[in-house]
């Protein structure tokens, strides 16, 4: 029981964790953006966050940060499938839904470890398809529970997360999509917090 309540805190603390190395990994970005190559330093307005997993960055220089932005992209999604796993104890679902839920959601979580790679592309697609799925599963579970709070931080955070998949796909506006994408991982980090404490209370009844 008490392995059960530690593993609680792990997407908390991958996500601390996560913005502790990406900050760090940004300080070390020599610079170059896909829009400028001359710029200096990592821009939070005109990086992406996969640029800090470049060898190369697009001023041509070696980047000395892509260990950093590697072992995050492995943390992050490692410990939130502890999340998707715990998730499903929010509401009364039949087994079922319960696994299908933990399927879909920690399966997406695992695919996204490899964006790194050169199917980059590809590991987001389905990584998204499946993540969207769990989560679409997720609200209305708290549509039903009349989980307000829940419900409007995780609209925010569907809002700047389609509106950066579809900028990616149409290629619409992509040189504001980097803050696009900023606002998106803030969103669902503010989703899962209040999420994996309401998880937590529901856990402890």
């Amino acid at each position: 029981m008490k392995i059960r309540q530690n593993l609680h805190w792990l997407p908390y603390f991958g996500i601390l964790a996560f913005l502790a190395l990406y900050f760090y990994a940004s300080a070390l970005y020599p610079g170059g953006t896909q829009f400028d190559h001359s710029t200096l330093g990592y821009s939070q307005l005109g990086n992406f966050w996969c640029d800090l997993l470049d060898e190369v960055t697009y001023s041509g220089s070696k980047n000395p940060g892509r260990p950093y932005a590697l072992t995050a992209t492995i943390v992050l999604p490692t410990t939130l499938t502890v999340f998707w796993f715990f998730v499903p104890a929010l509401f009364s679902w039949p087994d079922w839904q319960r696994w299908a839920v933990r399927a879909l959601g920690c399966t997406s979580m695992v695919l996204a470890v490899f964006i790194f790679t050169p199917a980059h592309d590809y590991v987001i697609n389905l990584a998204s398809l499946m993540g969207f799925a769990a989560f679409t599963a997720v609200q209305i579970g708290l549509i039903r529970n009349k989980e307000f709070l829940l419900l409007a931080s995780a609209s925010v955070a569907i809002l700047f997360g389609l509106t950066h998949f579809f900028m990616w796909r149409t290629g619409f506006r992509l040189d504001q999509m980097p803050i696009v994408q900023k606002f998106a991982f803030l969103s669902f980090f503010i989703w899962i917090g209040l999420t994996t404490r309401r998880m937590q209370e529901a856990l402890r009844v």
